[in-house]
Parts: structure tokens; C-alpha cells; sequence
């Protein structure tokens, strides 16, 4: 599970730096925007945290999952607060929901699957060999 959620983590990263750029392409209004850019940048910035803490095999950070999580639902939302732009309201929807998705299944890995302290301190996830 832990590398299914890890590739899903690095593919919503690249869904948010998507989010950062689409404003240019389809021309929104100035505040729907500037809510692509800077929610866009943040969940690039926390779902590259956690698919990098999971790459090394150590935990997911609990909080950064949560708001990767957070910022995905208001990435999906923000076209129908802000105006629906054709194109760019179906791009932030599906992008914010794929990064809400990969934050859950981050912050649930995070919960049930721990990694042990050995594997955190030799830097894998590895099963320990008798």
C-alpha cells in the first residue's frame, strides 16, 4: 500500500504544479487565479514532502497529509465559489480531487502503517531478516 500511496503522492504533485499553471491557458479571473497559484503551489509543496518522507521509508507527516488533503477539496471547489471558466473548472476539479485523495491515503498510511524504528533509522522500509 505504502507504494501505491507513494506514486499516487508524486502523480498528485505533478496534478498540483498542473493546477499552478492552468490559469495561464484558460484566463479565469484575477481571484480564481491567484487561488490556482498559491493553493496549487502549497499542495505541490506538501504531497512532494510526503511522497519523499515515503521514498525514504519513513512515516508520512500526519499534518502534511491532512492539509495536502485539505488544500485538494479547496482546489476542487474554488471554480464554483470563484465562476466557472470552461476547461479550467474540470481541470481544478479533477486535479483537487486527486490531490484530496492522495492526502487521505497519505495520512492513512500514516496512521495504520507505521514504519518501524529500525527501517527509519537505516533509511528503508525493509522487514527484518532472522
Amino acid at each position: 500500500m505504502r507504494q501505491f500511496v507513494k506514486w499516487a503522492a508524486i502523480l498528485a504533485t505533478v496534478a498540483a504544479g498542473w493546477t499552478v499553471i492552468a490559469p495561464a491557458i484558460w484566463q479565469p479571473n484575477h481571484t480564481q487565479a491567484l487561488t490556482n497559484v498559491l493553493l496549487g503551489e502549497f499542495a505541490a509543496l506538501v504531497l512532494g514532502h510526503t511522497a519523499y518522507r515515503l521514498t525514504s521509508g519513513t512515516d508520512p507527516s500526519m499534518s502534511a497529509a491532512l492539509g495536502g488533503a485539505l488544500l485538494g477539496l479547496v482546489i476542487a471547489l474554488s471554480p464554483i465559489v470563484f465562476g466557472l471558466v470552461f476547461g479550467l473548472t474540470t481541470s481544478n476539479m479533477v486535479c483537487g480531487g486527486l490531490v484530496a485523495v492522495a492526502g487521505i491515503a497519505s495520512a492513512v498510511v500514516a496512521r495504520v502503517q507505521p514504519v518501524s524504528r529500525q527501517a527509519q533509522r537505516t533509511g528503508g522500509d525493509r522487514s527484518e531478516v532472522a
